[in-house]
């Protein structure tokens, strides 16, 4: 009895000092919630607050000595120091918005102390997709699933002890006693759907396996069923028993399970890599699992529910993933083959980001996210730093990535909705022309001159229109459309003028523009452009004149724009990609109220968390608004990050509106939003991607939910044909950008001949930020114009000493060594020594030129017929090797290279009739048998949009059963 009393009295001791140390003011960060509210009172005085500038987190002057003291003994230094060095991993630490720092993630720091009852959800997270047929469920409380073999999945065998506790999914299982594979028990494998149990216990071994009671003697094969017990003993070397519990019902695969052992609730993770990669925990040395991140997130958003829900909800749900694992486990593989051939050949060894979204576009379910590098990829790279290391093992596909030429769809829709006219608008055969001053982009929009020029593609052979515009990624098409819908009156919405445009469009007061005797480059319908559009409605009247000595038809600088975002297409384009185009806090938030702002604040800045709609609804039912933005905060890390074009902060005309239209400025994208706004477009209905399934009933089984019926999509039908025609175009295109995949529509349509199918898609090479990408431009000047790098007899060669001749090596053959020994050489000889990346990257592009080689050879120069998926920094022209200085890396102001994107929707439909041409209405789509598979690919390295269509050629066949 007086031991027990001085127990008890030591333990309230330890938990007054704990509490102690929560409560005393100079300690008082050792408290989560005094934590957040002492440094929110720091954000709201101004103390602390975000510099847009420099994209940091800051302490400013108006800190006390005293809060200075404090946020150096806390835990925020070291918050805000992970805050301002990786966002990738460490960005859901602080809501900012419309850079403005609004408050701390108020789940950061959350100490579990001694002897408190933490909160802690008791539901599992499952996988979708097939699942398996069969499943053991052991008496010890884990459950191995028996899947299926795909020919489209490599086979999954897998070991495991008896008597362990780890749960599993593979095709073949094979259970040993306590001395491994020299000791096999039994193996569980699938034949002709049935699942069968093969006894593999050696001769004198000691060991016995039992079904219902019943011995099976050595090397029988049982078909087991719906009940049957399966019971596995040795004695030697160690002790082992294990007894499962047969059942051939659908099961799916768990990303995380909660079991009792020990008369203790633990949760516990398959994964030994995780599929859906890494988060950056809530300090700096963790880092989660996917699953890990997902399960804390909706432990935290428990917490702050009505302590009378709380109960039920923490016992009452699982969580069934839109993933499907086989799927994910499929692309995985792909994905990692294709980009370790890059990461070996192009870029010197150096890994890169890699990601693959694919989506079921009529209900918005992400199927897949695979990603690239995982941790085995990264195993033998010496010359990573930590930080490098943790960014590249997240999840790709939930970072914001430039997009370039691939975002050029949606403004057409937007535009020839709102504008229908517009669709009718051609323009003038052009391309690029060397000028005096070396440039030979376009500097001209009508009557405006840019300081700056865009590129030009070679569009010297034809007029181009809506559908070739689309199909050849015409930048200049897509500026002028643009430019026009600024332009034109927004009451005006017929789909033939049978005005004169000038009756149309207010001509700009006091400017001649074109100037006398210039040749026509615009037309709507029969009727050419012949005055200068007025941009007065969203430019203001602060232009200038084009300074003296400058070479150009145009007469004006342009002013700076003003609202852009009320521009009617603005808004369709909103509602067709789901984006946000709205940069800050809606106007009815004031700053007194904190609730108001920190919801808004969530909703409007960089997390979507549309992707847990349905369970963060279920959260958060009921809940006051303080909860329920808390709720939402919750899932901040395992959300991606949330597109906002912020087009009402565009006021610059070419360094921000026309990058914007051609994939840069504030237009950076998530391969998430990628897909739901193309299968938006595809379908006309809101689509919106989600990656919640079911929330089936606790241990429940889960029953699938009818699609969600998503309201009609504000876009004409004839705006959204004529896109999806030039989509369609840009791979069965004789010149389209993706005309490499043609092949794999081919394919499509013999596999599923009593079906409508076709591909829409779009390619995109955005301009990116890369240091290495100076010394191959330096390197590739030097050896082409010195004659060391040169075109002969049909193919790429190189020349050490100026007289020895080496051609081309492909990959795998014995003259490929020779070849890059030369090149390596060829580069000395000039003065430029190459690094082991820069020669990858040169031979990348030797590569890319040897297939390429058809669309890069030219009899003249008036011939070049160069396109931005076809465009590498060399090509030929009557034999002789050339450098294109269009190309990116040439560029003097940047450390400029491009990186590659690619996004499609493969559609099979019941149609009228069977049709090459056919476009599937809304309808046709609602239909239970149609088809609507989205996909995006993006990877982090150049030389452009190739890179990505190659490795959706390879991967498309994996996306096959998603068809059938």
């Amino acid at each position: 009895m007086k031991q027990r009393v001085v127990f008890i009295a030591m333990a309230v001791l330890v938990v007054a000092l704990v509490w102690s140390r929560q409560t005393i003011a100079p300690l008082s960060y050792y408290s989560s919630k005094s934590y957040v509210e002492r440094t929110n009172g720091l954000i709201r005085r101004g103390a602390l607050h975000y510099d847009c500038f420099d994209r940091q987190i800051k302490l400013t002057g108006r800190a006390t000595p005293a809060e200075r003291k404090w946020f150096s003994a806390s835990y925020l230094e070291t918050d805000v120091e992970l805050y301002n060095r990786n966002r990738e991993l460490f960005g859901h630490f602080f809501v900012v918005s419309d850079c403005k720092l609004i408050q701390i993630n108020p789940f950061l720091r959350t100490i579990r102390l001694p002897f408190a009852t933490s909160l802690e959800w008791l539901g599992d997270i499952d996988y979708s997709g097939p699942g398996a047929d069969a499943a053991l469920v052991s008496s010890n409380g884990r459950t191995i699933l028996i899947n299926h073999a795909s020919p489209f999945a490599p086979l999954r065998e897998v070991r495991t002890p008896v008597s362990a506790i780890e749960n599993i999914a593979a095709n073949v299982v094979h259970l040993d006693f306590a001395g491994g594979p020299r000791t096999p028990a039994v193996e569980v494998h699938n034949v002709g759907g049935a699942t069968v149990a093969e006894q593999r216990i050696k001769e004198g071994q000691s060991g016995e396996a039992r079904i219902l009671g019943h011995s099976m003697p050595e090397g029988r094969i049982a078909r087991l069923e719906t009940g049957d017990w399966l019971y596995l003993a040795a004695q030697q070397p160690v002790e082992r028993s294990e007894t499962f519990l047969f059942t051939g019902e659908r099961s799916f695969e768990k990303l995380s399970i909660v079991r009792t052992r020990n008369a203790q609730q633990e949760r516990t993770y398959a994964e030994e890599e995780p599929l859906l990669r890494w988060i950056g925990g809530e300090n700096g040395d963790e880092m989660l699992t996917f699953g890990e991140a997902l399960a804390r997130s909706v432990s935290n958003a428990l917490g702050q529910a009505d302590k009378n829900r709380r109960k039920d909800l923490v016992r009452q749900f699982d969580v069934q993933l839109s993933i499907d694992r086989s799927l994910q486990v499929s692309l995985d593989e792909g994905l990692r083959e294709t980009a370790t051939d890059l990461m070996a050949n192009s870029a010197g060894g150096d890994p890169f980001a890699a990601s693959m979204t694919v989506m079921n576009g009529k209900t918005g379910e992400i199927l897949a996210a695979a990603s690239f590098p995982g941790e085995r990829d990264l195993a033998d790279v010496d010359s990573l730093g930590e930080g490098e290391r943790r960014s590249l093992l997240v999840n790709h596909n939930f970072k914001r990535h430039p997009i370039g030429s691939a975002g050029k769809p949606f403004f057409y829709a937007a535009i020839a909705s709102r504008h229908p006219y517009l669709l009718d608008m051609t323009i003038a055969p052009h391309g690029p022309v060397r000028r005096p001053d070396g440039g030979e982009g376009q500097r001209e929009v009508f009557q405006f001159f840019l300081t700056r020029d865009y590129r030009l593609w070679p569009h010297t052979d034809r007029a181009m229109d809506f559908l070739s515009a689309l199909e050849r990624s015409c930048n200049k098409y897509t500026v002028e459309l643009a430019t026009l819908a600024l332009a034109a009156p927004p009451e005006r919405n017929e789909r033939r003028l049978t005005e004169p445009l000038d009756r149309v469009f207010r001509p700009q007061p006091g400017v001649q523009w074109p100037p006398p005797g210039a040749p026509g480059t615009l037309w709507i319908g029969s009727q050419a452009l012949t005055f200068p559009p007025s941009l007065g409605r969203y430019m203001n009247e602060n232009w200038t004149p084009v300074p003296r000595g400058e070479h150009t038809p145009a007469v004006l600088q342009p002013g700076s724009l003003d609202r852009i975002d009320e521009a009617p297409f603005i808004e369709t384009f909103g509602d067709i990609t789901g984006v946000f185009t709205y940069g800050g806090i809606a106007p009815n938030v004031t700053e007194e109220s904190s609730e108001k702002l920190g919801r808004a604040a969530l909703q409007s800045s960089q997390y979507d968390l549309r992707v847990w709609r349905p369970l963060i609804e279920r959260l958060g039912a009921g809940e006051k608004i303080d909860a329920a933005w808390k709720i939402n905060a919750a899932f901040q890390a395992v959300s991606p990050e949330r597109v906002n074009l912020a087009l009402n902060h565009v006021t610059e005309f070419r360094t921000e509106f026309v990058s914007l239209l051609l994939g840069g400025s504030t237009s950076l994208w998530t391969n998430f939003q990628l897909a739901e706004a193309l299968s938006r477009l595809v379908t006309k209905r809101q689509v919106e991607a989600t990656l919640v399934h079911d929330l089936p009933a606790h241990g429940g089984q889960s029953e699938p939910r009818p699609p969600r019926d998503f309201p009609e999509l504000a876009i004409t039908n004839e705006s959204r044909d004529a896109v999806l025609r030039g989509m369609r175009r840009t791979i069965l295109g004789a010149q389209g950008t993706a005309h490499i995949a043609a092949g794999r529509v081919t394919d499509l349509q013999q596999r599923y001949r009593d079906y409508n199918v076709a591909v829409f898609a779009k390619t995109g090479s955005p301009t990116v930020v890369r240091p290495e990408a100076k010394p191959l431009a330096s390197t590739l000047d030097e050896l082409v114009n010195r004659g060391r790098l040169f075109f002969r007899a049909g193919e790429i060669c190189t020349s050490p000493d100026g007289r020895t001749v080496v051609p081309y090596g492909s990959r795998g053959t014995p003259q490929r060594a020779a070849f890059a020994s030369a090149l390596q050489r060829a580069a000395r000889a000039v003065g430029r020594p190459m690094s082991p990346r820069t020669s990858a990257r040169l031979l990348g592009l030797t590569d890319l030129f040897h297939r390429r080689r058809n669309q890069l050879i030219f009899p003249s120069p008036e011939a070049v017929r160069l396109t931005e998926t076809t465009a590498l920094p060399i090509y030929v022209i009557a034999g002789q090797l050339v450098l294109n200085r269009d190309h990116p890396i040439f560029d003097p102001a940047l450390q400029a290279d491009s990186s590659a994107a690619f996004i499609f929707s493969i559609v099979k439909w019941r149609g009228a009739g069977l049709d090459n041409e056919a476009i599937p209405t809304p309808d046709d789509l609602r239909r239970e048998d149609s088809r609507v598979i989205t996909v995006v690919l993006y990877f982090d390295i150049g030389p452009g949009s190739p890179v990505a269509v190659e490795a959706a050629r390879a991967l498309i066949p994996r996306l096959y059963p998603l068809l059938d």
